[in-house]
């Protein structure tokens, strides 16, 4: 079955000079064109960037079912900032309990305080 190809259209975009010549440096050393490194570069970052905002909807609308403002958030985030520098630096990847909303660090282990 011929797999149908979308339409292309050419585009003129204007980069300076030195993140050029590294695109064309990746863009020899892993044998494909220009082209092709750009377009999976923008559809990363359009996943990425989708990924991200549905991050931030989810931990919009969890916040709004708890009654908490951006502002509550903003104070739970710095007190648990200043509570890690203090003395916590041992505890990596382990998680803590923002609000009653779960977060994970690098290991996927949970602590509740």
């Amino acid at each position: 079955m011929a797999r149908i190809r979308p339409m292309k259209t050419t585009v003129s975009i204007s980069l300076e000079e030195d993140l050029l010549a590294e695109i064309d440096r990746l863009a020899r050393s892993e044998r494909r064109s220009r082209s092709a490194l750009l377009q999976e570069a923008v559809r990363l970052y359009l996943r990425r960037r989708d990924r991200w905002n549905k991050i931030f909807a989810w931990g919009k609308a969890a916040a709004k079912s708890k009654g908490l403002s951006e502002r509550d958030i903003a104070e739970e985030i710095q007190a648990h900032r200043r509570k890690r520098r203090v003395g916590s630096r041992s505890k990596c990847g382990q998680s803590s309990t923002l609000a009653g909303i779960r977060v994970y660090r690098a290991g996927g282990k949970e602590d509740n305080g």
